[in-house]
């Protein structure tokens, strides 16, 4: 398997082939798009997309503009069967944010008219949500590389890829402090795996647990380490 920038290779292929199928499946963007039911959870089906695929590959084109222009990085590997790029990773390093107004210039304006106005409010929310939670962790912890987003095509899942490929990337930042969140008690194993440590968890306005890991901390920070109100972790 060969690490590579996202320059190097074909982008609309990565983004149509790994980024938005790992999406649909994703518990934000159910959330974004369909809200909870009346009991406060997931509805347990997704929506049909299918007509509005080339809009979602238009908007993950927007959002790694967005990455892109504040200095964050996109990493891709290929698989070993066919040399096409089949794991991707993007990852803001320590110190660099991407603005609210950044992503509504780059198109996030344009959701309304293809998933409805809720949809982008509840997108609004759910990013402030997000920010103002790892504003929790940098406060006591400090600047921290943040892995944003890793996905893995579908079709060559349980291959070890996603394992590969975020290895590849703590090799690249020298194994300095990353941290990441997700929504996905399968991916949180895999972190834990690799060496993280998780934070803790909260109930997010998904309806579901939202945890957060970090990697690459010391034995003094991690005891300085205060949970935050609301915030919950299992021993």
């Amino acid at each position: 398997n060969e690490l590579t920038s996202f320059a190097e290779v074909e982008a609309t292929s990565i983004i149509d082939k790994v980024l938005v199928p790992a999406f649909l499946n994703y518990d934000a963007f159910n959330f974004i798009v369909n809200g909870l039911d009346a009991d406060g959870k997931l509805f347990k089906e997704a929506p049909d997309i299918e007509a509005n695929r080339s809009f979602l590959c238009w908007m993950f084109n927007k959002y790694l503009a967005s990455m892109t222009s504040v200095g964050g990085k996109v990493y891709c590997l290929k698989d070993s069967d066919d040399g096409v790029a089949s794991a991707a990773s993007i990852v803001l390093p320590a110190g660099v944010e991407v603005p609210l107004t950044t992503m509504i210039w780059h198109g996030l304006w344009q959701l309304p008219f293809f998933f409805g106005v809720r949809a982008l409010v509840r997108t609004i929310k759910l990013l402030d949500e997000i920010e103002d939670l790892e504003n929790k962790i940098k406060g006591q912890l400090g600047v921290m590389h943040l892995e944003d987003y890793l996905a893995v095509e579908p079709g060559v899942q349980g291959k070890g890829l996603g394992s590969k490929l975020l290895k590849a990337v703590l090799e690249k930042y020298n194994d300095q402090p990353l941290f990441l969140n997700t929504y996905s008690e399968g991916a949180r194993r895999l972190y834990l795996r690799l060496g993280f440590v998780e934070l803790g968890y909260v109930r997010s306005m998904t309806g579901t647990d939202l945890h957060f890991l970090a990697y690459g901390l010391s034995d003094e920070k991690l005891k300085g380490w205060l949970l935050p109100d609301g915030w919950k972790k299992d021993n």
